[in-house]
């Protein structure tokens, strides 16, 4: 299953060195039996608070998506206006419960929100073509990190425990999944809707009436 996902995403234009950094690392961090200090690095202490970052929520898809942006593959005008929908959608149903965390309800929403977005901007004649598995991914993944840990940050650092310091992960608790989670599933939508769009489904049913 593996093999085939990571065929799909190279066929719709990822290249090699982003295939390593969106699965063969998250899958190296999931399956061996590591503590999950090793995927968070704190950065900066702000009074109590260690702010840091995730590594498969936050530097993974930041490295993939700024090569991406940096290489020109993408338009940035469209870039900015999907992840700005996506970000303030998701910020709207995402919630910070001191707790657990940032929870984000329905982590599939932003990916199928990006792919629609995607198709439907593609279609007017005024903005510029780009591949629209590239578009979800990047959009999907920096609309989430936006609407649900940047956006949020301000609220976390106003939260105050007596108890001791606090170490604040940006991309990291349930963050983490449905960030690294978006990503895949952003593309599979972009798939679904390609699939839509040429009647493959349809083609597929009539030859096999016809055999």
């Amino acid at each position: 299953m593996s093999k085939l996902l990571a065929l799909y995403f190279y066929q719709v234009g990822f290249r090699f060195s982003e295939l390593v950094l969106l699965m063969a690392i998250p899958l190296f961090f999931y399956i061996l039996p590591m503590e999950n200090n090793l995927m968070n690095i704190p950065v900066i202490e702000v009074g109590n608070k260690l702010i840091g970052f995730n590594v498969i929520g936050l530097l993974i898809p930041l490295i993939v998506s700024a090569k991406i942006l940096m290489q020109k593959r993408l338009p940035l005008r469209e870039v900015a206006l999907i992840t700005t929908i996506v970000a303030t959608v998701t910020y709207l149903y995402t919630n910070f419960d001191p707790d657990v965390g940032i929870i984000i309800y329905f982590f599939a929403i932003p990916p199928m929100l990006a792919a629609a977005i995607a198709f439907i901007l593609k279609k007017d004649p005024r903005v510029n073509d780009y591949n629209t598995a590239l578009m979800t991914y990047v959009c999907a993944t920096l609309g989430i990190l936006i609407g649900a840990d940047v956006l949020y940050l301000y609220h976390i650092l106003q939260w105050w425990r007596p108890d001791g310091a606090v170490f604040i992960i940006i991309g990291g608790a349930g963050v983490t999944d449905g960030i690294f989670l978006a990503g895949i599933i952003a593309v599979l939508f972009d798939l679904i809707f390609t699939c839509q769009e040429h009647n493959v489904v349809k083609d597929f049913v009539r030859m096999l009436k016809q055999d």
